[in-house]
């Protein structure tokens, strides 16, 4: 910067006098001296506002693990000390009671769809109401092999939480249940026989239910364990995939592949 204009500068600020150069007046230089306190006010202004602004707005919260690996919302349907029966036409046909029931997107593999939802079951218990297959007319059984076919217990109506479509938006393809315990009531309302299990998956366009985990069955004085059952309620028919063990009146049998009935009658 020149000579001349440092001292141009000296004289706006503090009235000097001297040295060569024609200078302003005294009211230009009160003016020039009030413009330059008012942007020092401005900026003064501008930079507390900026800093109240930022400091007064609420902390964006962080995304939890959960939130960031689900590409969908939380279901809004959850209900704790979850109770439903359910009956048609006078007759009842299937009872829950669950530590906590909600609805979710329905998991294939480890991937969520949000056009399909499926319920869910806390530490559930179903009952469900069964009575003796009678042979009609044009009676078919898809399990032939299966004991005892024509007198088998089967369920009164297919089991289809679609009932419970009050507590829901929209239809529900199936239910996972974690721990599980099925218990068949028969036509007296006593218990006919039991399924423990780990966890249960069903989807309702098969009706059949898949239970999995140290699975027990109790029926009468027959106790029946496997890892894992497929189970046809409308038939009455329980798989068995893999080994099992099975001990009854006749001692203890174990094997590999088994079909039977909620009594588990095996066919000999």
């Amino acid at each position: 910067m020149s000579l001349n204009r440092l001292k141009y500068l000296k004289q706006i600020l503090f009235l000097g006098h001297g040295g060569s150069g024609a200078y302003p007046d005294r009211r230009t230089i009160r003016t020039l001296r009030l413009g330059l306190v008012a942007v020092a006010l401005a900026t003064v202004g501008v930079t507390v506002g900026t800093w109240q602004f930022s400091t007064s707005r609420p902390p964006t919260p962080p995304f939890s693990p959960k939130q960031i690996a689900s590409p969908y919302p939380a279901p809004k349907t959850e209900i704790r000390g979850f109770q439903f029966s359910h009956t048609e036409e006078g007759q009842p046909v299937f009872g829950i009671s669950a530590d906590a029931f909600r609805i979710q997107h329905q998991k294939v593999g480890f991937f969520r769809f949000g056009l399909l939802r499926e319920a869910v079951l806390v530490n559930a218990r179903i009952k469900l109401h069964v009575a003796r297959a009678m042979p009609g007319p044009n009676f078919q059984d898809k399990t032939a092999t299966a004991p005892d076919v024509a007198g088998r217990y089967r369920v009164t109506r297919p089991l289809n939480l679609n009932a419970m479509a009050t507590m829901a938006t929209g239809r529900i393809s199936g239910f996972r249940a974690a721990p599980v315990t099925f218990i068949f009531l028969g036509e007296t309302g006593a218990a006919l026989s039991r399924i423990d299990g780990r966890q249960a998956l069903a989807r309702f366009k098969d009706g059949n239910l898949l239970i999995d985990g140290k699975v027990s069955i109790a029926a009468g004085n027959r106790r029946l364990k496997a890892e894992q059952i497929v189970l046809q309620p409308e038939s009455g028919t329980i798989q068995v995939p893999g080994a099992y063990v099975l001990e009854s009146e006749n001692g203890r049998v174990t094997g590999q592949r088994l079909i039977t009935d909620l009594e588990l009658n095996v066919p000999t």
